[in-house]
């Protein structure tokens, strides 16, 4: 089983947002992640590739900005590949919205774009 064995904390404007991106993040969910990083701090690293793209992290991002930060703590995943790294950032997104929902007993204040969930989905399907 491969790992990762780098971690560094890096300037948050180097890091590249994934264009199509299926969740979004409203207010609400963004003042949400804001409160969690002032109890709590920046304790769940943004997951990035070697080129620096986010493949996990979005939301946390948008609010270390809200909340000035400069620096977020990554861990570079550079062993996965280009259809890995799609499959996880759906996985992953979907795994989010499940546990609030278990959790918290709603919905998540994020959504979805249905027309980006779908063409990657097409996507990760033809390339698999």
């Amino acid at each position: 089983m491969q790992s990762t064995d780098r971690f560094e904390k890096l300037n948050i404007d180097r890091l590249v947002p994934y264009a199509r991106n299926a969740r979004t993040h409203n207010k609400e969910q963004v003042l949400q992640l804001r409160a969690s990083l002032r109890e709590f701090g920046f304790v769940n690293p943004v997951i990035v590739d070697k080129d620096m793209n986010i493949i996990a992290g979005h939301g946390r991002i948008l609010a270390a900005k809200a909340e000035g930060l400069t620096e977020v703590p990554c861990v570079f995943v550079e062993h996965l590949t280009e259809a890995q790294k799609k499959a996880y950032i759906l996985a992953d997104n979907r795994l989010a919205s499940i546990y609030q929902v278990l959790a918290c007993g709603r919905k998540t204040a994020s959504s979805w774009d249905g027309h980006r969930t779908n063409g990657n989905m097409n996507r990760f399907y033809m390339a698999g």
